[in-house]
């Protein structure tokens, strides 16, 4: 089990808390007389509260695989081609940037810093646009806008 199947556990339970809540609220309220509840609607609601579905998570996975599998498969040429530098600039790039560096949350894992400048040198050094260079590297286009302006 991993951090995004207890966020939905954590999401489900904490709803249908407070539908149960509401729930004993409303069977508790002896000022409303109208107000009748038999045991075969309450099973009802009960299974209802079982049977939901969580509510969509705000991120998807993606998969483009050019910085994990094209870049370290390739030759120097090709890294040179891409990111418009020589790989051993690159890792001084990567020293020197150290402190960018971002930490993971309890929501999601964060960019690696060395992935963020090599999306900030794509970007950089063609004419794509955020959207195709977010498919190429598998993270949303505005994260490489932010990328690309914070870096």
């Amino acid at each position: 089990m991993d951090d995004r199947d207890i966020a939905i556990i954590s999401a489900v339970v904490a709803q249908q808390n407070i539908f149960l809540h509401q729930l004993i609220m409303l069977l508790n309220d002896d000022d409303d007389e109208d107000f009748n509840f038999d045991e075969d609607e309450m099973l009802d609601w009960v299974t209802a509260i079982k049977t939901q579905k969580p509510g969509r998570l705000w991120s998807y996975k993606r998969f483009g695989t050019f910085w994990e599998k094209d870049v370290p498969e390739n030759n120097e040429a090709f890294f040179k081609e891409s990111f418009r530098m020589e790989r051993h600039c690159f890792d001084i790039l990567v020293n020197r940037l150290e402190v960018l560096r971002k930490k993971d949350t309890n929501c999601r894992a964060a960019i690696p810093l060395e992935k963020r400048i090599a999306i900030a040198l794509y970007t950089l050094g063609s004419s794509s646009e955020y959207r195709t260079v977010g498919r190429l590297f598998g993270v949303a286009p505005n994260s490489v806008c932010n990328v690309h302006v914070h870096m």
